[in-house]
Order: C-alpha cells, then structure tokens, then sequence
C-alpha cells in the first residue's frame, strides 16, 4: 500500500512517500528558500573563462550561475568536447538557460542552455531534436503505439521524452499535453528577442505538483494533507491531469501530527541517524563530507547458516536496499562510496553489483553504478539537483564545528590552564570564571588533588560553574567573592573553586 503523506508546517511542507509502512521517499520545500530547480530564466552571460571551459550567467540570483560548456546549446547543436567556451557564447549575450541545480553558500546554481518543458506524460526539449522513452514501458504493445505516436507529429527541432505513465495514456490525451507543451515553448522562444535580462520567464512546475506527478506512474491509494488549503489546490491539480485519484484524497482532521500519527517522525529520525540498524542486526555507518559520502557496512550481530561469503552476500543485499533508499530519501549526491562486507566468490561480487544497479532505477536523479574497487568498495555517483536533507534540515554543532568530535576533558584542561598562563600577563585579577561541562567538572572533581597545583601554577583562582557549553567558556575575571556572587545572581546551581 503507497501512501502520500503531506504535512504543510509553520517554515515548510514536508512529502513523505509510505510503501507498505516503510519510508519510501521524502521530499521538502522551505518556504523562505524556494527551489530555482526547473524554472527557465532570460541571463547575460558576464564572464567566460576558457581555463575553466565554462560562463557565468547573471540570471538575476545572489551569485552568477554556473553554464559549462557541455550545457550549451548553440544552433541547435550542443556543445562538444572539443569546442571552447569562448566560440560558444560571449560576455553580453541574453540566453534562455534553466537551472538544474540550487545555488549553494560557496557556489551559484547551475545552469543549461538545454531546456526542458514537463508534462504528465512526456517533457519537451526545445531545439533538441531528440526523442526518447521510458526504459521501464516493458511493453512492447505501448513501446511500438508510442513509437508511432511520436512519429506522426512534426517537431522541428525539438526533441521529446516520453514518460513511464504514457503508456496508460490515449493518443488524444498524449497530443492534447504536447499541443499545450509547444504552445508553451512558442511563448517563451519570443523571449529571445523581446523582455530585458535577468529575468525569470517560466516558473516551472510548482512543488506539491511536481511530487504528485514524480508519483503518477505508482499505484498510490491515499494522499493525506493536513491543510484545507493545500488540499483544494491538489483537487484543483487533479482535476486537470489525474482525476482517478480524486477520490484518494483525504483532508487530515485529527490532534495529533499528522507525520507522527503515520509514523514518519520516527522513520526519518531513524535514516537520517548516522547509524543506520537493518534487518537481523547489521547496521550501516553513513558519514557525509564536502566532497562525497562514505557508507560502511556491518554484520554486527548478524550470522549466517552457511560459510562466510553467504552471510556476507546476505547481509550486503538487506544494506543495499536500505542505501537505494537512504541516498533518494537524505538526497544523497556526487561520490558515495559503500564498503559491502568483503566477499571472496566473484560471482557473488557481480550478482552484488548488478542487485545494487537494478535497485537505484527508479530514483529520480541519475545514478551510476561504476563497480567494485580492489580494494572491494562499491563506487556510485548520483546527480546533484539540490543540497542534502541533513543539510537542509541541520546546521553545522558550534562547538564541535561538524566534525563529531569534542575534546576530551584532559584535553579541554590543558587548554584552560595555558590560557590562564597567557591571560595571566595581561590582567591584575585575582579570580576567573569559566562555564564548563558537566563531564569535565566531573573529571577535575575526581582529579582536583592533582589538579589543584596545575590550576595553583597559573596564578588565578579558578571558579567553576556548569552550563550548556560542551567546550570551556570563560566569562569573566575578577575577585573571588565577586565571581562568586555574580555567578550565584545569574543563577548557576552549582559554583565549584579551585
């Protein structure tokens, strides 16, 4: 049973995709920093660097996005290998791109010269004369219909992609959205010549549609919203491209949060946890950096009946399913690599690789299995159209700066005593006042007979109290019976002196 599951909030509306009450996918829209993702703007190109074999487009963004040189489109011929940049386009030429990936803090976004118009059924791409299906229309009945549906039309120029859900589409219906889908292009070629740059010129596919029509070629049974409002948009959608599933619509009523009512408050908290359990006791460690994921797999409890390859094939199948959709769900991009349990049977290794491929089809980005390492890692990359979930929903830990790590309560008081050492230079008072953690107070607790003549050495008397802080934060400085005072006004509980 596929649910869909919409939760629109104070700051943002959240999508989440239940299949048989596992989280399939999940998708979110903030509402201060809405998606450029698919929307086709007018730029200026402002700089070309050949070194780079790219232009910078100004497309009226905080930053100047980014147009490489394999993204140009020049009469009607996309840019090759070989061309270069600066034969391609100049500084002060207004172009048509559209954006396939979101700026981020350090970059613009990105964007191509090869746009692309989305329908239910197909997507048109202007003045690129290719046309192309679905690989999963498994039926040769639909593939042929389709074939010479397309034929019978004369597309000039423009390419064509026709969708999975074509295939339970009428011929009218399929030239009714094309006739729409070229009208659409009509409009937005005048841009060429007419409307000053930047500008936005077409604004896409708005976001609760775009889930919905990502889920068309599903057999979804309910779609549940918590908001009267959003719920009669989606109506109104469906009312003009899907109205077979007007009837699984059901506006959310109850006191308890929808997302916790359904259970996916507890299933996302737990694939976007670092540690990852399975089936049987395996786990995976997923740790995300700047330039790629790592995901590391372990049998944990788990053992098998047989010899060790079994088990390891068995457990690395169960971890595979769980990375095809941990990588869709935290949207997981560009290098992942995934250290399956080793294995010694070549077979069993290619059987592996070609399950993981078979997995990753039906996610909504490219993804790219490129085979085991000799070392035995399974290397993958995935299209990058927006920044991860954990790095939407999270924000970088001020004390330990991302990196997972605080210092060791050892480590913590070395640094305070040579900063008392320092500080001793540079002021007359007699006392200083830190705020620490509880685990370190513990530790100079347990410590302070050896810790008394460290602390005696800086020349200070050290007051202590305890907070929030998970690194050591010092206050202030001044006597004793100040610091004291001041610290018993502010309303620490607990003020501990050396």
């Amino acid at each position: 049973m596929r649910k869909i599951i919409i939760d629109k909030g104070t700051f943002m509306t959240r999508v989440a995709i239940m299949q048989d009450g596992e989280l399939a996918d999940f998708r979110i829209e903030k509402f201060a920093s809405h998606t450029q993702v698919g929307r086709i703007f007018k730029g200026r190109v402002a700089d070309v660097l050949p070194g780079m074999d790219a232009a910078f487009v100004n497309i009226g963004l905080e930053k100047n996005a980014y147009l490489g040189k394999l993204d140009v489109l020049k009469n009607g011929k996309r840019g090759q290998k070989l061309d270069k940049i600066k034969d391609l386009v100049k500084v002060g030429d207004e172009i048509l791109v559209e954006v396939i990936k979101d700026e981020s803090e350090s970059k613009g976004a990105k964007v191509t010269m090869r746009l692309s118009l989305s329908g239910k059924n197909m997507v048109l791409m202007p003045d690129d004369g290719h046309v192309g299906m679905s690989r999963q229309i498994a039926s040769k009945e639909d593939q042929v219909r389709l074939r010479h549906w397309s034929e019978s039309f004369d597309l000039g120029d423009n390419g064509l992609i026709i969708r999975t859900s074509a295939a339970e589409s009428t011929s009218e219906e399929l030239t009714q959205e094309l006739d729409v889908l070229l009208k659409t292009w009509e409009e937005l070629k005048s841009y060429r010549v007419l409307g000053k740059s930047p500008q936005c010129i077409y604004q896409g596919v708005a976001f609760i549609p775009s889930v919905l029509r990502d889920e068309m070629k599903s057999n979804v049974d309910t779609i549940i919203c918590n908001d009267k409002t959003l719920t009669q948009e989606i109506v109104v959608f469906l009312k003009d491209c899907h109205t077979e599933w007007l009837q699984k619509i059901i506006k959310y009523e109850e006191q308890v949060p929808i997302f916790e009512a359904f259970g996916v408050e507890a299933k996302l908290k737990h694939i976007l946890s670092r540690r990852v359990e399975l089936v049987g006791g395996s786990f995976l460690i997923i740790d995300e950096t700047e330039a790629l994921t790592v995901i590391d797999v372990n049998s944990g409890q788990h053992t098998g009946r047989k010899n060790m390859d079994h088990t390891a094939f068995k457990v690395n199948r169960v971890a595979a399913e769980m990375v095809a959709r941990i990588i869709k769900i935290r949207e997981l991009s560009g290098i992942i690599l995934i250290d399956y349990i080793d294995m010694i049977d070549a077979d069993m290794k290619k059987k592996l690789v070609k399950y993981t491929e078979r997995l990753v089809i039906g996610d909504r980005n490219r993804v790219t299995v490129h085979g085991l390492t000799k070392l035995g890692i399974l290397e993958m990359t995935r299209k990058k159209s927006t920044d991860s979930l954990a790095g939407r929903l999270m924000m970088t830990c001020s004390s330990c700066e991302g990196t997972r790590y605080l210092n060791a309560p050892e480590t913590q008081i070395e640094i305070m005593i040579r900063e008392l050492k320092y500080f001793r230079n540079h002021t007359d008072a007699e006392a200083v006042l830190y705020e620490v953690s509880d685990f370190v107070l513990d530790f100079i607790k347990d410590q302070q007979v050896e810790l008394v003549k460290y602390f005696g050495h800086t020349g200070f008397k050290v007051i202590l109290v305890t907070g929030n802080c998970a690194q050591n934060k010092r206050i202030k400085a001044d006597s004793k019976e100040k610091l004291i005072d001041f610290a018993k006004k502010t309303g620490y509980l607990e003020v501990f002196h050396i």
